[in-house]
């Protein structure tokens, strides 16, 4: 399922010049995967976040150019890392609401998803029809005609389910690494004490050790307030 380049009469175009630093040179060289021209433009001062206005990739971002139309693996890691060095956001969605990884599973190019994944890029982001990255991936899956086409969409969607369950595993790994921090802590102060009141001569006494206990209170919930944030 191809991604195809929507178009608005109301959007002037940009200079007829190819070398000119514009926003629709810029994805015009990404739509056609030209590498060269595209670090020509970027080393000319192209902003890789504006909206082409021109017939071809009307309303598109460079990265998101790059991402729908391109097939070389190759190359597209190549546009990407390039145009994420030069200020690129790997969220910024085209003037459609349609984010650079939505493109990439649109074009059904698994290796792209993965290279923005690895990347950093959001799963949860939604289009304004309301879906996501990984809901358009098992669209396509369902809505697969061909043989080829169902072993496209099966990639895309077996790269996006894989790294939904892993940044989930992450995000459960940390929290219960900071928990677990905390507990220990805990039972640390709470040993502390018992030695204080129960075991060691002389020690600090009741009021004394109650004062102790209420400030490591206080300190382990802001260290433990400061981990989650």
């Amino acid at each position: 399922m191809a991604a195809s380049p929507q178009t608005k009469s109301n959007f002037p175009s940009d200079a007829n010049d190819n070398r000119t630093p514009t926003a629709a040179n810029l994805c015009t060289a990404a739509y056609r995967c030209d590498l060269p021209l595209l670090m020509t433009l970027l080393e000319a001062g192209a902003d890789p976040n504006a909206y082409a206005k021109c017939s071809a990739v009307n309303g598109y971002t460079a990265l998101t150019a790059a991402c729908g139309f391109a097939k070389d693996s190759t190359v597209v890691r190549a546009m990407i890392d390039h145009l994420l060095n030069c200020g690129a956001s790997i969220d910024h969605p085209n003037h459609y609401g349609r984010t650079p990884l939505m493109s990439a599973v649109i074009n059904s190019n698994a290796a792209t998803c993965d290279i923005l994944l690895q990347r950093g890029a959001l799963l949860d982001l939604r289009h304004k029809n309301g879906m996501t990255a990984v809901a358009y991936g098992l669209k396509a899956v369902n809505e697969s005609r061909s043989d080829e086409e169902r072993v496209s969409s099966r990639a895309v969607a077996r790269t996006l389910l894989y790294w939904r369950a892993r940044r989930r595993w992450q995000k459960c790994a940390r929290y219960v690494r900071i928990h677990l921090l905390v507990a220990q802590r805990w039972r640390r102060m709470l040993l502390a004490l018992f030695r204080d009141v129960h075991y060691r001569p002389g020690g600090l006494g009741e009021a004394t050790c109650r004062a102790r206990f209420k400030e490591n209170c206080a300190l382990l919930r802001e260290s433990s307030c400061s981990g989650l944030a």
